[in-house]
C-alpha cells in the first residue's frame, strides 16, 4: 500500500503549480463571498509585497544553515562520527540521531548536515560492501524536516516572539518559553530523538538480514575538503567572533523568550563565518544555500497575496466560523494539525504556510478560549510532519546522493505516521 501511495505522490505537481492552484481557488471562493473584483484586486496587489521582510528572513535562515554545515570543521567532525558505526543498522541510527540534533538547532543546518551524512554513509557502505538500503538511509537524513518547526529555527514560534509581527495586535508577543521552550515540546523532541533512530535501527537490521539483500555499488569518491584554495588570511575568525559576541550581547539583553528570527539568523550567520575562517570559503558555501532558497523568493509573494485576499474577502472569517462550529477546545488543535499537514502539500514553506493559516488558527483558538501558543504549535507540528510526504526540501539530498524520490518516500511515510502519533498525543495532553 505504501508503494502504491508513493507512485501517487510522484504525480504531485511542483510547488509553483500548486501555489497557483491554491491562488485560483482563493480567488474563486473570495469572489463568491464578496463579488467586488476591484476591491479584491487591490488587496491582492498590496498582499504581494506584504511578506518581503519575512521572505528575506527565511532566505537567510536556510542559507546560513547550509553555510554552517559546509564549514570544514563541521564536515571533518561528521566524517569522524560516521567512522563509529560497525554495520548498516548502526549507521542508519547514527544518521537519524545526528541529523535530528542539527535540525533542532537550525533547520537549514539539519537539512544540509543530513544530506552530507547520507553522502558520507553511502561511501562507507560502498567501501565495506554492507547490505543496505539507500532509501532508508536517505529517510534518516531527512528526519530533521519532521521536527524542525518545533526547534530553535521554527518560523512560526520565532516570528510570534518578534516585535511587531503581522499578528501582534491580535496576540501580542508570544515568548519562546510558551512555544518551543515549553516542557511539552521539549519532551516531544526528546522522545522522537530516541524513538526515530531506534525505528531506523530495527528497520535497517531487518533489511540487512533479508534474503533480498541490496548492496550499494559504484565508485568510491575521494573525500574532498571545502577549505578555500585561495591564499587568504583567516579574517573570518575576526569577523565571526565579533559578530557572535555582538549578537550574544543582544540575546542576553532580550532574554531567551524574546529571541526572534533576526537574532537567530544573525547568530548562525556569524557562526558560519567563524567556522569557515576564510571569507572566500564562507561566500562559496553561502551561495549554495541561496541557490537552494529560490522557491522562497518566488513563492512568498503569492502566499502574501493569498493571505491578503482571504482576509479582505471574509474567507478567513468564514473558515474560522466553520471550524469553531464543528470543533471543541480539545479537538480544534487536532483539526488544525491535520489541516496544516494537508496545506503543507500546497505550501511547502513553514513560514509561508504560517502567513496563510496563522491568522485563521489564532482566531479560531481565541473563539474557543485556547491560548495562541497552543495553536502555533498545532500548525507547526502539522506543517513539519507532512514534509515526509513532500520531498520538495529533499531535493539537495536526492540530487547529491542520486536517490529517486519514490525510494525515499517508501520509508518516510511510515516514519511520518509514527511521528504524527506522538505529535497528536502531545497536542491532546496540552489541552487537558
Amino acid at each position: 500500500m505504501v508503494r502504491q501511495f508513493t507512485h501517487i505522490l510522484q504525480k504531485i505537481p511542483e510547488p509553483l503549480v500548486l501555489s497557483l492552484v491554491l491562488a485560483a481557488a482563493a480567488w474563486c471562493a473570495s469572489l463568491f463571498l464578496r463579488p467586488e473584483p476591484l476591491v479584491l484586486i487591490q488587496a491582492w496587489n498590496k498582499g504581494l509585497w506584504s511578506l518581503l521582510s519575512f521572505s528575506m528572513q527565511m532566505v537567510l535562515c536556510l542559507s546560513s544553515g547550509f553555510a554552517l554545515a559546509q564549514a570544514p570543521v563541521i564536515e571533518k567532525r561528521l566524517h569522524q562520527l560516521m567512522e563509529w558505526p560497525k554495520n548498516f543498522a548502526q549507521m542508519t541510527a547514527m544518521v537519524a540521531f545526528v541529523s535530528m540534533l542539527l535540525g533542532m538547532l537550525h533547520w537549514g543546518l539539519g537539512l544540509a548536515g543530513g544530506t552530507l551524512l547520507v553522502r558520507i554513509a553511502v561511501e562507507q557502505l560502498k567501501r565495506n560492501s554492507w547490505p543496505a538500503s539507500k532509501g532508508l538511509l536517505g529517510a534518516a537524513g531527512y528526519l530533521p524536516l519532521m521536527i524542525w518547526h518545533g526547534g530553535l529555527s521554527g518560523s512560526a514560534p520565532l516570528l510570534m516572539s518578534s516585535q511587531n509581527h503581522f499578528l501582534y495586535q491580535k496576540t501580542g508577543l508570544i515568548e519562546l518559553g510558551r512555544t518551543i521552550g515549553h516542557v511539552s515540546n521539549l519532551t516531544l523532541f526528546l522522545t522522537l530523538l530516541i524513538v526515530m533512530p531506534l525505528a531506523c535501527f530495527f528497520w535497517a537490521k531487518k533489511i540487512a538480514s533479508s534474503p533480498h539483500k541490496e548492496k550499494i555499488a559504484g565508485p568510491v569518491l575521494e573525500e574532498t575538503s571545502s577549505l578555500s584554495t585561495v591564499n587568504e588570511k583567516p579574517w573570518g575568525l575576526v569577523v565571526g567572533t565579533l559578530g557572535v559576541l555582538f549578537v550574544g550581547f543582544e540575546i542576553s539583553k532580550l532574554g531567551f523568550g524574546k529571541i526572534g528570527l533576526n537574532q537567530i539568523n544573525a547568530f548562525f550567520l556569524f557562526l558560519a563565518v567563524l567556522f569557515h575562517a576564510r571569507l572566500h570559503s564562507f561566500s562559496h558555501a553561502f551561495k549554495a544555500g541561496v541557490l537552494s532558497s529560490w522557491s522562497i523568493v518566488l513563492l512568498f509573494p503569492i502566499y502574501g497575496a493569498i493571505m491578503a485576499l482571504v482576509k479582505e474577502s471574509g474567507l478567513a472569517l468564514a473558515f474560522v466560523e466553520s471550524l469553531t462550529s464543528i470543533a471543541s477546545s480539545w479537538s480544534l488543535p487536532l483539526l488544525t494539525f491535520f489541516s496544516a499537514g494537508v496545506l503543507n502539500i500546497f505550501i511547502p514553506s513553514g513560514g509561508g504556510q504560517w502567513a496563510v493559516q496563522g491568522p485563521i488558527a489564532i482566531q479560531a483558538g481565541q473563539n474557543l478560549g485556547l491560548a495562541p501558543e497552543l495553536m502555533i504549535m498545532a500548525v507547526a507540528y502539522g506543517d513539519q510532519v507532512t514534509n515526509m510526504l513532500q520531498p520538495f526540501w529533499a531535493l539537495p539530498l536526492l540530487g547529491m546522493n542520486q536517490l529517486p524520490a519514490r525510494d525515499l518516500l517508501r520509508y518516510t511515510i511510515p516514519l511520518m505516521i509514527l511521528g504524527a502519533l506522538f505529535m497528536m498525543l502531545t497536542l491532546f495532553l496540552r489541552t487537558l
